[in-house]
């Protein structure tokens, strides 16, 4: 755990997603929750342990399983997007197996271990934005539309401090299965523009990072659609996605250990950016070219 701002905590070392904390003597506002239902308890445990505070909110940056699949165990009022809880709320009491079972693989635990998860029904959502005042601390909570129709950034104003969730991703490849790719370009773009003033980030995954590290997530996601775009005007199927997969896996560095599990993700990704760009060819809606 470290503190990154005047009472901000965070920590990168959990494996999955990143969490923070914005604390004050009103409370505890928590970003995200670990993947593994062990350490988020322990997560919540040692802010509880640092602070003396109560947890007051947990925000959730998205809807990917992994940064929900715990909240649940912290009991206390859920932050997010109208679009995060419409997704929660299409589940029923407990996730999936299918979707569990890919996440015990992922993150090497028992799958015992994930079955007594609950999926959390948020408490608060909103639209574009929303305000939490944390003692003396503003927390603006933004709808900011990328690897999930439902992702937001979590700005603590006075500390220029970002919490950008899946938005940018330090190392590692981003998750395009459910992107809304051009909206998530501008994000990026206006990270890398400094629109927001000097900001540290904690992204979604990886090591604390600048603005600069929005520029290679938009290389990459720009590269994709170009790739897929090519593919679709040639008149090629969906199916021929498959040929770009190796070409984009080197973009970044990968586990082998996760070879497999990175291989399924970016062919699901670049399934759905074809599906995006046929989705808004104007001629497969009836539209005038």
């Amino acid at each position: 755990m470290q503190e990154i701002g005047s009472n901000i905590l965070v920590t990168t070392d959990y494996p999955g997603v990143n969490v923070g904390a914005i604390v004050s003597d009103q409370g505890i506002v928590a970003v995200d929750a670990p993947t593994v239902p062990a350490h988020a308890l322990d997560w919540f445990a040692r802010l509880r342990q640092r602070t003396g505070q109560p947890i007051r909110y947990l925000v959730l940056t998205d809807y990917h399983i992994d940064r929900t699949l715990s909240a649940h165990l912290l009991e206390t009022p859920v932050v997010c997007h109208e679009k995060t809880e419409v997704r929660l709320a299409g589940y029923e009491s407990r996730f999936p197996a299918l979707l569990l079972d890919t996440l015990a693989l992922r993150y090497d635990v028992a799958r015992r271990d994930l079955n007594g998860a609950l999926v959390v029904r948020p408490q608060i959502s909103f639209g574009g934005a929303m305000a939490i005042q944390c003692g003396q601390q503003t927390v603006q909570l933004v709808h900011r539309p990328s690897a999930t129709s439902g992702s937001i950034w979590v700005l603590v104003t006075d500390s220029k401090v970002l919490f950008s969730g899946d938005s940018v991703v330090v190392n590692q490849h981003p998750n395009l299965s459910e992107a809304e790719s051009a909206p998530w370009l501008a994000a990026l773009d206006s990270l890398a523009a400094n629109e927001l003033g000097s900001c540290l980030i904690v992204p979604g995954r990886g090591p604390l990072c600048e603005s600069s590290a929005a520029i290679p997530i938009a290389e990459f996601i720009r590269c994709a659609r170009e790739r897929v775009l090519a593919l679709y005007g040639a008149g090629r199927p969906r199916a021929d996605t498959t040929a770009l997969v190796t070409e984009l896996l080197g973009a970044f560095p990968s586990d082998s250990a996760n070879r497999e599990w990175l291989l399924r993700q970016l062919k699901t990704g670049l399934d759905h950016l074809y599906d995006e760009i046929k989705g808004a060819d104007p001629a497969r809606r009836g539209e005038p070219v």
